[in-house]
């Protein structure tokens, strides 16, 4: 392992790696609560609460070779694997974002909401090609995308211990 001595000041750079990740999970739970839920309603809305999430844990199993024996284990592997994506996207967002405030914050919000929205729009439906059920709309994909964008810099404000919500 190489020295970090000249990166270190006030705190090393490890402890404020480490300091980021937990923040970033914490900032990946809060986008993922936000963006499953607002799935879960506009799904509530169409009276299929839990099809996206079915639609592509079923997908995800296929890919990897297993055949879901129930509706059930796709959902949750749908779920998982959602709630898995948004979360580290909430680290990558952190590790990048955490010394920003205001419109800057905001700014780099934006760029990974736009982000998700491109892999949602390029890279989730090559991986559902094997469903032939459309998931999200246009509408409904930027909705969401927006969510999220919204979700991080408040999961930011949330995460950071040292401020005080009044």
């Amino acid at each position: 392992m190489f020295p970090l001595s000249h990166l270190s000041g006030p705190i090393s750079f490890r402890a404020m790696l480490f300091s980021r990740f937990g923040a970033g999970v914490r900032v990946g739970i809060v986008a993922a609560a936000a963006t499953i839920g607002a799935v879960i309603g506009l799904g509530l809305r169409h009276g299929l609460a839990l099809r996206p999430f079915s639609t592509a844990g079923r997908a995800f199993l296929v890919l990897m070779g297993a055949t879901p024996a129930n509706g059930g284990i796709a959902t949750m592997t749908g779920l998982a694997l959602v709630a898995c994506a948004v979360i580290v996207l909430g680290v990558c967002f952190t590790i990048v974002a955490a010394p920003l405030r205001g419109i800057r914050l905001l700014g780099a919000a934006i760029v990974f909401g736009v982000i998700a929205w491109a892999v949602s729009v390029y890279v989730v439906p090559s991986i559902l090609v094997l469903s032939t059920e459309t998931v999200l709309g246009t509408a409904q994909r930027v909705f969401i995308c927006a969510l999220l964008t919204l979700s991080l810099v408040a999961g930011m404000r949330l995460a950071r211990p040292g401020l005080r919500i009044e």
